[in-house]
């Protein structure tokens, strides 16, 4: 069964753009294939080129980011040039991706649903939380606040949801 959707995906995962042999876009092209349609949007560092058709139903877009700092801007600008309309907007975590998808979702796309993966077990996890006390902590706040905005989200196991 295929599904006839476009999907806009916000990622950090670099080896989509570098590397075309890599399991990871190996991967997105069959969730490509089976929805329809699948737009990521990933970080790079600069001179990474411009959108990639990787096959009729993946379209990759590198960030080409001077500062790894201005990522989430990066990754909204990208957005704005999407032509084809978006049936849901989905990100790799409910950090920096997950900050992007809110920030796209509210500028680009406000009725469309926003769906953040969570694969990670930090939020109340002090461990985490006090290896690097200042970073982790606006990073558990921050995943808090994009949380709060998604209409779903996907996790690995019963104790990160």
């Amino acid at each position: 069964m295929r599904i006839m959707m476009h999907v806009l995906m916000i990622s950090i995962d670099p080896t989509l753009v570098t590397q075309p042999e890599h399991q990871a876009r190996v991967r997105h092209l069959f969730y490509a294939e089976r929805i329809g349609h699948l737009t990521v949007i990933v970080y790079t560092p600069p001179n990474m080129g411009g959108a990639i058709m990787a096959s009729p139903h993946l379209t990759i877009i590198p960030t080409n980011s001077r500062f790894k700092s201005l990522f989430i801007f990066d990754a909204l600008r990208c957005a704005l040039r999407v032509r084809e309309p978006v049936d849901l907007i989905t990100t790799q975590d409910p950090y920096t991706t997950g900050l992007a998808g809110v920030l796209v979702r509210a500028r680009v796309h406000p009725r469309v649903p926003l769906l953040i993966q969570n694969h990670s077990i930090a939020f109340d996890n002090r461990a985490w939380l006090t290896e690097r006390p200042l970073r982790n902590t606006i990073f558990a706040r921050m995943g808090a606040f994009v949380l709060d905005r998604a209409d779903y989200y996907r996790t690995i196991n019963q104790r990160a949801r």
